[in-house]
């Protein structure tokens, strides 16, 4: 295709490029841009599904293991009865 001062020669159809076709073009373009990322993003996912699930279940194994580890001194502090110092007589059997 050759370009002549704006126009755009076909072989049998010569006519100007306007600014409107100049946008239409390039709304065109990212919308075949953004069909290919999505279906690139898509393929993705779909191919390394399990490997990305596998890193989520971790993250979260390792998130919740450091929770309960943080939060279990501070409850078990708190649960625990004091020790008396002293004791009384032992409790007599029932026969």
């Amino acid at each position: 295709m050759n370009i002549l001062h704006g126009y755009l020669i076909l072989p049998f159809f010569p006519f100007k490029i306007t600014k409107m076709q100049k946008v239409i073009n390039v709304i065109a373009i990212l919308s075949g841009l953004t069909s290919a990322a999505l279906i690139g993003g898509t393929s993705y996912v779909l191919l390394n599904k399990e490997a990305l699930i596998d890193q989520a279940k971790s993250a979260a194994t390792k998130a919740a293991t450091e929770a309960v580890t943080a939060a279990l001194p501070g409850m078990l502090e708190s649960k625990m009865p004091k020790i008396p110092n002293s004791t009384g007589p032992a409790i007599p059997s029932v026969k």
